[in-house]
């Protein structure tokens, strides 16, 4: 590994993240890597720069959050690349690095980079009449939680976001009455026709260190999914309950399966979340793709090795 290709997104880790990307920068050139550092200045760069310059480097380090890396893996699959990563989390929820059990520290990370394994990961595929748009690597939502995603991304600041953020946001999702329902179909089977959150999950982990779909993997070759029912009493708060105390079962309806493809679709305007950022409206079909991208990971086995 010679050649690594930095991309940083400077307002996460409440604007810090630049500073952490020149420091890691410095150790790699330390260690005799030639560093490429490129900032984001807009949306859609980090997917521009991964799809442009990623076949040219031996390793590509995402500074930032989760939204940073799913552009990074779009950009990468755009192309062609397998080009493997290494995620440093400066975001809100770091999912991705809590699932993979990657340090913190900016040394450890730098050995990760420079005698880590590489590890294959199933990413989602989402299509839009027949049309790929994106990829996920830990989840699509569509109803409660994307709404709850689009109101936060409304009042998002220059500093980025902050897990405080989600609260007023949470509350006033939870207060609303009258949300369109969404049929939910599994692998050509319909599990509902009147859920008022869907999540269709790649990674166990869900808006930080905390589990939705407990049992999700990313190299199993299927997507998770869990709905709450929309015209069972209290359901909805008790599935926020269960996300917050890490507690969360099925049964009253909150329900649980998996698929390889899942199709969501409405008859009202519902909003969709990929990975944490708002994504437009339903429909959407979403199907995996298995071992399509590539990370590095601790030597020890950690994380999703556990």
């Amino acid at each position: 590994m010679r050649h690594v290709l930095m991309i940083v997104n400077p307002t996460s880790g409440r604007a810090t993240a630049l500073a952490r990307a020149q420091q890691l920068a410095g150790l790699l050139t330390a260690a005799g890597r030639v560093v490429e550092l490129h900032v984001t200045r807009a949306a859609g760069d980090a997917r521009h720069w991964a799809a442009a310059l990623g076949g040219s480097a031996d390793l590509i380090v995402s500074v930032g959050g989760d939204g940073t890396l799913n552009e990074i893996i779009n950009g990468l699959v755009d192309a062609g690349w397998r080009t493997p990563i290494l995620p440093v989390a400066m975001g809100t929820a770091n999912v991705v690095s809590l699932e993979l059990g990657l340090p913190s520290e900016p040394e450890a990370l730098v050995g990760v980079a420079l005698a880590g394994r590489r590890r294959s990961l199933d990413i989602g595929l989402v299509e839009r009449a027949g049309v790929a748009t994106s990829r996920f690597v830990m989840c699509l939502g569509a109803g409660f939680d994307a709404e709850v995603v689009a109101r936060v991304h409304a009042a998002r600041g220059p500093r980025g976001i902050t897990q405080r953020a989600y609260a007023r946001p949470l509350l006033a999702a939870l207060l609303r009455r009258g949300r369109p329902l969404t049929r939910v179909v599994a692998d050509g089977t319909v599990l509902t026709d009147t859920a008022s959150l869907a999540i269709v999950a790649n990674l166990g982990r869900y808006g930080g260190d905390r589990r939705v779909c407990a049992e999700a993997r990313c190299d199993d070759g299927l997507l998770n999914v869990c709905w709450v029912d929309g015209h069972v009493r209290g359901a909805l708060p008790r599935f926020v309950a269960g996300w917050l105390t890490d507690r969360l079962r099925p049964g009253r309806g909150i329900c649980f399966a998996h698929a390889s493809r899942v199709e969501l679709r409405s008859a009202g305007a519902v909003p969709v979340q990929i990975d944490g950022d708002p994504a437009g409206e339903l429909p959407v079909s979403v199907s995996v793709l298995p071992g399509a991208v590539n990370v590095l990971v601790p030597d020890r086995p950690s994380g999703l090795d556990a």
